[in-house]
Parts: C-alpha cells; structure tokens; sequence
C-alpha cells in the first residue's frame, strides 16, 4: 500500500514503505499559494475516490480574490493532476476570508469537500460542504452553518457507524 503525505509547502509525497519518499506533485510557489496547501491547522486534504486522489488547495488569483481548487490525480501513480473543481472566494487585509477549503471525505460513493471560515466579525458566510459522485459535477451538499450563523468551519468529516458525521465550530 502507498502512504501518502501533503505538506504546507505545496507538494505530495508518496511512500510504498514508510522510509523512502518520492515527490509527486508541487503545486507552486508560496506567493502564489500562501505557502500552503488547503487550510492551515492540521486538516485533512487528500483523499482517494474511486481510483484517484484528490486534494484540495487555496490559490490566490489577485489581491482581492483567491479560489478554493480541488485537484485530481488523472494516473495511478499520483504525477499528473488536473483541477477538479473550484469557486472563488474574498481577500480581505491580505487574508482569505470564507469559504476556505477544507476537508476531504470518502464516503457511500461521494466526495466530499468542506469549507471554513478564517474571520468571525460577523460579514463572514457560514461554511459549505460540496460532493460529487463523479469527481466532475460538484453540488451543495450542506451550506449556512447548518442554520446556523455562529457555525463557521466544518473541522472534521468522518465516517461513524456507516453514518457522515460533521464536526463545526
């Protein structure tokens, strides 16, 4: 089995023994990423569905704008990807504001994509969980914080009991 690893310096690493590492793919330079793929804080962006991997990173594309992107590994072996899917959010101070991407999840034949919030001054959005069957065509999945306005980021997706489970704050 391959074991792979996600840095936040932009780049993937595969390991078929735990020892020895190989790159894989770098996504860009820190002033095009912020130095980081996906969210900072120790979330999880890679996930395999299907037969490919996924991850998910923040791209800044002017001063006021960035893309939250997930990309898909189209080989077996994790060196080429292709973007799968992305939506733009504000840069506000220098900073991304919402709709950060966030975590990733396999689960009952989907892919799930989940955002976070970076400001709590209340013009912030709540968070949106995205999903796909194929990998292509993306739809709202869960959005608003669930109804409710003070819940901002999804910080973990995980499978309990054959049943998706959301944990935000």
């Amino acid at each position: 089995k391959n074991v792979y690893l996600l840095t936040h310096k932009n780049a993937i690493y595969k390991s078929t023994d735990g020892l020895n590492w190989q790159a894989l793919k770098n996504f860009g330079n820190r002033s095009a990423f912020w130095g980081y793929l996906a969210s900072p804080g120790d979330r999880t962006a890679l996930a395999v569905f299907g037969d490919r991997l996924y991850t998910s990173i923040l791209a800044k594309i002017s001063n006021s704008t960035f893309e939250g992107q997930v990309w898909r590994a189209t080989d077996a072996n994790g060196t080429d990807w292709v973007r799968a899917f992305s939506y733009s959010g504000q840069i506000v101070n220098g900073h991304p504001r919402e709709q950060l991407p966030g975590k990733l999840l396999s689960y009952d034949n989907k892919l799930y994509s989940s955002t976070y919030r970076s400001f709590t001054d209340g013009n912030s959005t709540a968070f949106k969980i995205w999903s796909t069957t194929d990998g292509v065509n993306w739809e709202v999945a869960g959005q608003d914080g669930f109804g409710e306005p003070g819940n901002g980021s999804i910080t973990e997706l995980e499978v309990y009991n054959g049943e998706l489970y959301a944990g935000v704050r």
